[in-house]
C-alpha cells in the first residue's frame, strides 16, 4: 500500500474505511482480531454519524441559558429571579427542575426543589420571560430524562450494580488504568479536552481531581436502583453530565479551539457511546484478565445497567447497542451500532462495537503521550493506594500490554514488578469478592466503607480543593465540579470540614469520633503490602503446584 492509498484510509487521527471482510487487523498493539462485515458497525457508519450530538438537550440548554440571562437581568428587582443565580449555568439538572416545577408543579417531587444549600424555602421562578418554543424544549428534554423506557428491567439493573461493587477494589483500578488511560488513544475525543482547557488547569492534585470527577457519575449512578431511578442521587448526577456535554458542545460550537469539520460535533453520539463502552465492556474485560469468573448472565446485567445509563446520558437507542434486542425501534441492519438483533449475544454484539471504535478512534499522538503521563505521575504517592511511580507504570503496563502502554510512552518495568502488583491486586479483589459473596450484612458494611473512600476523596481533591482555591480558570470545568457541590448539599455534608466530620455525627451535629492523624493512612499502606505478599506467595505456590503436581 503506498502513502496515498493509507492517507485515504483516515481522517485526522482516525481510520474511516473499513478493512476487508475477514482481514486481521490490529489497533495500537493492544489487540489484533479478524474482521466481519456482517458483524461489526462499519467505519465509514461511525464516521457518518459523528456529526450528531444530542438535540434534546441542546434546545434545553439553550433555552436555559436565555432564561438564566434574563433573570439576571432582573434579579436586583424580582425576588423571584435572584435564587436562580445559584443554580445556573454549573448545576443544569436542579436549574432544571426549578424551571419544570415553575411550568408544571405536578412533573416534579417538592423534595427537589424545597430548599437551596442554606435549608430555606426556595420561592417559584418567574417565567414570564420564555418563550413558548423554549417552554417547549424544557419539558421534552425533561419527559425524556424522567421516562423510564420500557426495556429496562430493575432486577437486571440491580444485579449489575451489585456486580460492580463485588469487585470494587479491581474494577475502580481498571477504571484508571484501563478505561481512562487507553482511552487517550482516541484522539478526537482528545481534542475536545484540548479546547475545553484539560491541559492547561495550574491547579494542585489535577490528576487526582479529575479521577474523583470521572468517578462521581459512575459510582453514584452504579450505588443503587434508587439513586440511578428518576430523581435519585445517580439520575441527577448522569443528568447533570449530560447537560455539561451539552454546554461543552455550546462553547466549542463557534470556537477557533476546535474544528468540528475535522473532528466531529464534540461530544458527539459515537464518543458517548465509546465513553460507555469503557465503563461497562474494558470492567468485563478487566475481570477475565484477572481470571475471575463471571457467569454470563452477569455480563448481561451489568451491559444492561449501562445501556440505561447511555440512554439518559443522551445516546440514541438506535446508535446503543448495549441494549437489548427489545430495545430495538426498528429492524436490525448490519454494519450500525444499533441494538443487537434477536439470537445474537449482546456480551459478544458489544465486545464487537468496542473494537469496531477502538479501530476507527484509536491513533496515539502527543496529546495522548502527554494526557498518560499525567494521568500515570498524577496518581503517585496518592490516596487510597499511595504506590510508586513504578507501581503506576507497572499497572499501565498489566492492563493495556507491553506495546500499547510503551506507545503511549509509559517506561516499562520489569516483568517482576509487574507480577508483583498483578498478584497484590488479585489477592486483594478475591478476598473483598468473597466477602461480598458472605451474607447480606457483609456486603452492606463493604459498600458503606467504599462509599466512605469515594467521599473522602472527593472532599479533598475537588470540593475542598475548588473552595480552596478560588473560581475555576475555565467555565467548563467549573461546571463539573459545582456539579459536585450539588451532590454535597445533597448528601448534608461540608466540604471545608474534616471527613470524619461529616461521615460520622450526633443528631446534634457534634462528632462521633476522635481525630485521627496519618497513621490510618500509614495503616492502610502496610495492611495493602501484607496483603500483596500474602498474595504473591499463595500465587507462587499455586502455580508451582499446577507445575509439579
Amino acid at each position: 500500500m503506498n502513502s496515498n492509498e493509507s492517507a485515504s484510509l483516515f481522517k485526522a487521527s482516525r481510520r474511516v474505511v473499513s478493512p476487508a471482510d475477514g482481514e486481521r487487523v490490529s489497533v495500537v498493539g493492544a489487540f489484533t482480531f479478524k474482521w466481519s462485515t456482517a458483524e461489526f458497525p462499519s467505519l465509514e457508519f461511525l464516521e457518518s454519524i459523528r456529526s450528531e450530538g444530542d438535540d434534546l438537550a441542546d434546545a434545553a440548554l439553550a433555552a436555559l441559558l436565555r432564561l438564566h440571562k434574563a433573570l439576571e437581568a432582573c434579579k436586583g428587582s424580582d425576588p423571584q429571579a435572584t435564587p436562580a443565580v445559584a443554580f445556573a449555568p454549573h448545576n443544569m439538572a436542579s436549574f432544571l427542575m426549578r424551571v419544570v416545577a415553575a411550568l408544571d408543579p405536578a412533573a416534579v417531587p417538592k423534595a427537589s426543589t424545597g430548599a437551596d444549600e442554606n435549608n430555606k424555602t426556595v420561592p417559584p421562578l418567574n417565567l414570564g420571560t420564555m418563550s413558548p418554543a423554549d417552554r417547549d424544549a424544557v419539558m421534552a428534554f425533561w419527559r425524556a430524562v424522567t421516562t423510564v423506557p420500557s426495556w429496562v428491567d430493575w432486577a437486571s439493573v440491580a444485579r449489575g450494580q451489585s456486580l460492580y461493587w463485588k469487585y470494587f477494589i479491581l474494577n475502580a483500578e481498571t477504571l484508571s488504568s484501563y478505561s481512562l488511560l487507553g482511552g487517550y488513544a482516541a484522539d478526537s475525543i482528545n481534542q475536545v479536552l484540548v479546547a475545553t482547557g484539560y491541559l492547561t488547569s495550574r491547579r494542585k492534585n489535577t490528576v487526582m481531581r479529575r479521577l474523583a470527577e470521572t468517578s462521581h457519575m459512575v459510582f453514584t449512578a452504579l450505588a443503587s436502583v434508587e439513586s440511578i431511578s428518576p430523581f435519585g442521587e445517580g439520575w441527577l448526577n448522569v443528568v447533570n453530565v449530560r447537560s455539561l456535554h451539552a454546554l461543552v458542545r455550546h462553547r466549542l460550537r463557534d470556537s477557533p479551539k476546535y474544528d468540528a469539520a475535522l473532528y466531529g460535533t464534540a461530544v458527539n453520539q459515537p464518543d458517548m457511546f465509546l465513553t460507555g463502552i469503557t465503563f461497562s465492556v474494558k470492567i468485563l474485560e478487566g475481570l477475565k484478565k484477572f481470571g475471575f469468573d463471571v457467569p454470563h448472565e452477569r455480563k448481561v446485567d451489568y451491559l444492561h445497567t449501562w445501556a440505561y445509563i447511555l440512554y439518559l446520558l443522551g445516546v440514541k437507542t438506535e446508535y446503543n447497542a448495549l441494549a437489548p434486542a427489545a430495545a430495538a425501534e426498528r429492524p436490525y441492519v448490519a454494519g450500525t451500532l444499533a441494538p443487537p438483533p434477536p439470537g445474537v449475544d449482546p456480551v459478544e454484539h458489544a465486545v464487537r462495537a468496542r473494537l469496531a471504535l477502538g479501530l476507527h478512534q484509536y491513533h496515539v499522538t502527543e496529546t495522548s503521550r502527554t494526557l498518560a503521563a499525567s494521568l500515570v505521575e498524577g496518581r503517585v504517592n496518592q490516596p487510597p493506594a499511595y504506590r510508586s511511580k513504578a507501581g503506576s507504570e507497572a499497572s499501565a503496563h498489566l492492563y493495556l500490554g507491553n506495546d500499547f502502554a510503551s506507545t503511549l510512552g509509559i517506561a516499562r518495568p520489569s516483568e517482576l514488578r509487574i507480577a508483583v502488583f498483578r498478584a497484590r491486586l488479585w489477592f486483594i479483589s478475591a478476598i473483598f469478592a468473597w466477602l461480598w459473596d458472605y451474607s447480606p450484612a457483609m456486603q452492606a458494611g463493604l459498600y458503606n466503607r467504599y462509599q466512605k473512600v469515594y467521599r473522602k476523596l472527593m472532599a479533598k481533591f475537588v470540593l475542598a480543593d475548588g473552595a480552596s482555591e478560588g473560581p475555576a480558570q475555565h467555565d467548563d470545568d467549573g461546571a463539573l465540579r459545582a456539579a459536585l457541590r450539588q451532590f454535597a448539599f445533597a448528601m448534608r455534608w461540608d466540604p471545608q470540614r474534616p471527613f470524619e466530620e461529616n461521615d460520622q455525627s450526633n443528631a446534634d451535629g457534634s462528632d462521633v469520633r476522635p481525630e485521627r492523624g496519618n497513621g490510618s493512612s500509614k495503616l492502610n499502606l502496610w495492611l495493602w503490602w501484607l496483603a500483596g505478599t500474602l498474595g504473591l506467595v499463595f500465587a507462587v505456590s499455586l502455580a508451582l503446584t499446577s507445575r509439579f503436581v
